[in-house]
């Protein structure tokens, strides 16, 4: 029993950390839109579409960080941001690399 509550609380911490720092990120990136647009250029990947993508992505990071942080466990929700955040982090690791 004792080992379960404690897999359990160390789930709830580490979603509520993920939902919090995609929360954050997007919330900074929010602050200014167009250096985060010409940040995206640099990376070279979406060079005709880096406004959209700057504009569009930090309100994707705040909604999945949300969704990851206040989504019950072993809800749809939790199931569908999860799946979206990793794709989301593939996509960062792609253009990083």
């Amino acid at each position: 029993m004792r080992t379960d509550s404690w897999k359990t609380a160390l789930a709830w911490l580490l979603k509520i950390s993920l939902g919090a720092l995609f929360a954050y990120a997007g919330a900074m990136k929010l602050v200014d839109p167009s250096a985060f647009a010409n940040e995206i250029a640099n990376y070279r990947l979406f060079e005709a579409s880096a406004p959209y993508v700057g504009a569009m992505l930090p309100g994707v990071e705040i909604v999945l960080g949300l969704a990851l942080a206040c989504a019950p466990r072993r809800s749809v929700w939790l199931s569908g941001a999860a799946i979206a955040t990793a794709s989301l982090c593939g996509v960062f690791f792609v253009a990083v690399t």
